[in-house]
């Protein structure tokens, strides 16, 4: 066959690499959309919670993902554990989250 020269080799795979990254960036930026149209539908689910205490018992739980004693502990007021997981609990039953 034909030599193929370093040159040549190089070459080659620097556009194999240059398409599978740009494959790799089509990607991405088809993920960074989804993301965004979740963050959207989140946002659309907690403007809809009427209750003020379960929409930040939710937020601190799913979004910021605390515990539920640290859930409990930025709620204040005597809140507990058990109290608001109950209450989460509770808005959950029947909704398809």
């Amino acid at each position: 066959g034909i030599p193929v020269s370093k040159y040549d080799k190089l070459k080659t795979a620097l556009l194999t690499k240059r398409i599978r990254l740009n494959d790799e960036y089509k990607q991405l930026a088809q993920h960074q959309i989804e993301l965004c149209e979740q963050r959207a539908e989140v946002q659309r689910f907690l403007r809809s919670i009427t209750d003020p205490h379960i929409k930040r018992i939710i937020t601190y739980r799913c979004i910021d993902q605390l515990s539920w004693s640290e859930v409990a502990s930025k709620m204040g007021g005597g809140n507990t554990e058990d109290g608001v997981k109950q209450a989460f609990w509770r808005f959950c039953k029947g909704k398809v989250l």
